[in-house]
């Protein structure tokens, strides 16, 4: 019996791209109780990430990703284009309510 596969392959590309980039993940759909769950994430030249992950009001993680790797998710994950756009100045908000939650303790 033969049947078809869909294979996916992975290719490598160079792309220009202006740094930092800024990248805003909404997970809200998947968040238990209806909250609102948002990894903010801002990757410089030198490749380290830093992701803010705002889990309602009252929850927050902060990773440092030494160096990122462009790997395992599609390109526009990666540079935060489409429906991951975000901006300095939303990493900003979500990193000063980041730093208001920590102070709280």
């Amino acid at each position: 019996m033969k049947i078809k596969i869909t294979e996916k392959i992975k290719q490598e590309k160079e792309y220009d791209v202006n740094f930092p980039i800024y990248r805003k993940h909404d997970l809200s759909a998947i968040c238990e109780y209806e909250r609102i769950c948002i990894i903010y994430t801002r990757i410089d030249e030198s490749l380290q990430a830093i992701h803010i992950e705002l889990d309602g009001d009252n929850k927050v993680n902060i990773e440092i990703e030494k160096n990122y790797k462009f790997e395992g998710s599609d390109i526009d994950y990666h540079l935060g284009r489409e429906e991951y756009e975000s901006s300095r100045e939303e990493f900003e908000k979500a990193l000063k309510k980041a730093k208001k939650l920590i102070n709280s303790i």
